[in-house]
């Protein structure tokens, strides 16, 4: 597991170092702790990074370049490498992409000392609408893990410092972001959950940052009462981006059938993004699933049905031995003699 610290400095108690940006000539928007360019197409822009060693022993950092994405938290992140994070059909470059071999790179740092490291990106010449977020991520390499315990799960904890990294060649683009929503599914959610996942996505090169309020509900199809729910305020979202968003059916089995989504979001109650969705969940998904999150079968029903049907049963054939009888009792057979 790996803990991402982003600031200032970026600096973490724990971690025993720092990285901060060097800033370019076309930085904007001031010495915030992160890069924030402006780049022209068809340049090479370099861009510089400023570790600091607090420990009393030499150390090797690692420093390599991530595109953001969002993660079903509804944050914006930069811990997964490009052939890690869920492909966006509306995204034109992923900023990883331009940096030139190697993309990774090892900087050995002296005992209380100060390294550098430099990133040449590779800016294309047909430049690009929007924005592209990504970010520095730095960790130590060759160091024991710290273990912590969490719900009685061993977690081994690795501290990464970032530095966010957002570059545009329009200095006059502006937008907002626009929502769409993709596919709706069932799904194992964290912590052994079930539920549903709804695949949301962000269509336009620009970004929101904790200002996103989501809320959603399902409900069985043609019916008012609200079954399930998932209710977030002040998320966020990266540039051509989807995740899944969870509504977790609160520890209870999958029920196949025919549902339906409301969906409801917003920025600052002035943007809205809302949707209307119908949606099914099959026997099979609900049989799968619901094995591997631990449900047992509920044969309930069919024992039910049986007994209906053996209670049916008894009383037809008591019915036809009655009506027999009832017969034999009005039509006496008469002897007969020789």
């Amino acid at each position: 597991m790996l803990l991402l610290f982003m600031g200032q400095q970026a600096h973490a108690v724990g971690a025993g170092f720092s990285i901060s940006p060097v800033y370019p000539d076309n930085q904007v928007g001031g010495d915030n702790g992160a890069f924030n360019i402006i780049a022209k197409p068809g340049t090479r822009q370099e861009l510089g990074l400023k570790l600091v060693n607090k420990e009393n022993k030499d150390r090797i950092i690692q420093v390599k370049l991530n595109t953001s994405f969002t993660d079903s938290d509804g944050s914006i992140q930069y811990t997964q490498p490009k052939s890690q994070i869920a492909k966006d059909n509306t995204i034109k470059y992923y900023v990883s992409d331009f940096v030139p071999k190697p993309q990774v790179q090892n900087v050995k740092i002296n005992a209380q000392s100060t390294g550098y490291v430099m990133f040449n990106l590779d800016i294309p010449s047909s430049g690009w609408q929007g924005y592209l977020l990504g970010g520095f991520i730095a960790i130590p390499m060759n160091e024991d893990t710290t273990t912590t315990e969490q719900k009685g799960t061993l977690l081994h904890q690795r501290f990464g410092l970032t530095v966010p990294l957002a570059m545009r060649t329009d200095a006059n683009y502006s937008s907002t972001i626009k929502l769409r929503l993709n596919t709706i599914r069932p799904k194992m959610l964290p912590m052994n959950t079930l539920g549903i996942a709804v695949n949301v996505q962000n269509t336009r090169p620009t970004y929101t940052q904790n200002d996103l309020n989501i809320n959603a509900t399902v409900t069985r199809k043609g019916s008012k009462k609200v079954l399930h729910s998932a209710k977030v305020t002040k998320t966020s979202f990266a540039p051509n981006s989807n995740y899944d968003f969870g509504i977790s059916w609160q520890g209870k089995p999958l029920e196949p059938g025919k549902y339906h989504l409301s969906w409801k979001s917003n920025i600052g109650g002035v943007q809205n993004w809302n949707f209307e969705r119908d949606f099914t969940i099959s026997n099979a998904d609900a049989q799968r699933l619901n094995n591997q999150a631990g449900f047992k079968p509920n044969y309930l029903w069919l024992w039910i049905i049986l007994a209906i049907l053996l209670i049916v049963l008894i009383i037809v054939i008591a019915y036809y031995y009655g009506r027999k009888k009832n017969k034999q009792n009005n039509n006496p057979t008469r002897s007969t003699r020789s």
